[in-house]
């Protein structure tokens, strides 16, 4: 699972700024509002570099499961009414 993870990040071609946050919040273990500091930014701005880069992840899983047939359109309204 986490080959998969770091596969996803790759493919999720984030910016340099979404993939220090990702790293430094993931991998470092660092609260949010530390990283932000280390980065030069507030916390808010951190948590939306987190977020827009977490959206592209799931971008790339979703795509994955399209295209292994894991996910169809049944199954995809189903997630959306949920």
């Amino acid at each position: 699972m986490l080959v998969d993870f770091a596969i996803a990040v790759e493919k999720a071609s984030l910016t340099a700024r979404q993939a220090e946050a990702l790293r430094l919040v993931y991998v470092e273990d660092l609260t949010q509002k530390s990283a932000g500091e280390r980065m030069g930014i507030e916390r808010s701005a951190l948590t939306e570099h987190l977020k827009t880069a977490l959206d592209e992840i799931d971008a790339v899983f979703e795509s994955w499961a399209w295209i292994s047939g894991g996910l169809t359109k049944e199954t995809y309204e189903m997630e959306d009414a949920i």
